[in-house]
């Protein structure tokens, strides 16, 4: 990620859970977008000590085309469409959806058809959670490709 720009969607607890490993690999820029635009700045202001992160309205245009957008919000688990301008992303930008189910997210397909080069749902993070925590507890960590995929055909 270094150099590049960070758009995460959402200011909760999903959002607090990987602001400090995003600010650690050295973007150009983390933005913080959220529908209610007082709940983003103080998630940055939580984090200001660590790196210098901008806010966004969910409405707002300008600023510079993200590289990766990280929807961490729960309007994949409504099946609500973010309604975001393309214009905003550079191309062949990576969409990231930390929810998941066994269909595509909306957030995802919004992302397809928007022209990301890479879209994924948070399946992957889940199963590699669970990993290092079972390397925490037993000294061995577990392959995770064949989890992934198993649990992707049961869903």
């Amino acid at each position: 990620l270094d150099g590049q720009h960070v758009l995460m969607i959402g200011a909760g607890g999903a959002a607090r859970g990987v602001l400090t490993e995003l600010i650690h690999c050295a973007p150009a820029s983390i933005t913080i977008m959220n529908r209610t635009r007082s709940r983003a700045e103080g998630l940055r202001d939580d984090f200001s000590a660590e790196g210098v992160m901008y806010v966004r309205a969910m409405n707002e245009s300008g600023g510079p085309c993200y590289d990766l957008v990280i929807n961490a919000t729960s309007m994949s688990l409504k099946n609500e469409d973010l309604q975001l301008d393309a214009a905003l992303f550079a191309a062949n930008f990576i969409a990231y959806d930390m929810m998941y189910g066994p269909d595509k997210t909306q957030f995802v397909r919004w992302a397809t058809a928007a022209g990301a080069a890479t879209a994924l749902d948070g399946l992957g993070m889940l199963v590699e959670q669970a990993a290092e925590s079972f390397a925490l507890w037993r000294g061995k960590r577990p392959e995770t490709k064949r989890v992934i995929d198993q649990i992707r055909k049961s869903l």
